[in-house]
């Protein structure tokens, strides 16, 4: 949510489609959606978006293909919490392990297999950028470096911050035999993070045009006492709003339930 955010400042015509209408945004639910909307879509982006997907057969310019990664326990936990504590679904740590369906999701996602192979193919043949949710900031300045937009305020406010107190499922309170079990069903989504980590962020760092640990260091200060300016809150959750509750539905149907 705070990525989208930042980005429906600096593209005028950025969308993010809810994600309760398909398992993936095919290369034609993209197309029928660009041609029904009142704007000229920039920039478009959210969980059900895939560079497998061949955005290229509908989208004549040059694609610019950019992803987060999160330690991939670390997202794994936020899920099962998310799941349980938000959506109410009735998991239990031993239960969760064993649905398959989020087993290494971020493969998933990212190739529509859950192979690291596949993903990495994925990644070094159409990704310009890879971000990594544990560098937020610095993510921020090398994508910047990249992108070279005209719009340079870069700033946000966190949005999605989830805070669950004591019911918290924490990885240090899980049994070891569980610990094992989510090591495992993350093992591919773990060899791509640290492929990234290891292999690609220092390319990104050695081709960054400037000085990126003074450019951190400067834009996080200018974070401290930054608010979001109500046109901006508003534009975003007001495009949100009408793609998710009225174009998609008009669209493509009845919302299926999100898994």
């Amino acid at each position: 949510m705070t990525t989208h955010q930042i980005f429906h400042h600096l593209l005028t015509g950025y969308i993010s489609p809810h994600p309760g209408f398909g398992e993936h945004f095919s290369a034609s639910d993209l197309d029928k959606l660009r041609r029904s909307i009142p704007l000229q879509v920039s920039g478009i982006g959210g969980h059900r978006m895939g560079a497998f997907l061949n955005y290229e057969s509908v989208i004549k310019e040059p694609i610019f293909y950019t992803t987060f990664l999160r330690d991939p326990i670390a997202r794994y936990m936020s899920s099962i919490n998310w799941k349980k504590y938000v959506m109410k679904q009735d998991w239990t740590p031993e239960s969760y392990g064993e649905e398959t369906f989020y087993h290494n999701f971020q493969c998933f996602r990212i190739c529509g297999e859950r192979s690291f192979e596949k993903a990495k193919s994925i990644i070094l043949n159409k990704f310009g950028f890879v971000g990594l949710m544990e560098a937020f900031n610095p993510s921020l300045m090398l994508l910047k470096d990249k992108l070279c937009l005209g719009n340079n305020d870069w700033r946000y406010t966190k949005e999605n911050i989830q805070e669950y107190g004591e019911k918290k499922i924490r990885w240090e309170d899980l049994n070891p035999k569980t610990q094992a079990k989510y090591l495992e069903n993350n093992k591919e989504d773990i060899r791509l993070y640290n492929f990234v980590k290891d292999e690609l962020w220092p390319q990104y760092k050695s081709g960054y045009k400037g000085n990126l640990e003074a450019d951190i260091v400067k834009f996080e200060e200018s974070l401290k006492n930054f608010e979001l300016p109500k046109t901006r809150f508003l534009k975003h959750k007001a495009s949100n709003w009408l793609l998710g509750r009225v174009i998609q539905p008009l669209l493509f149907g009845q919302q299926k339930p999100v898994r």
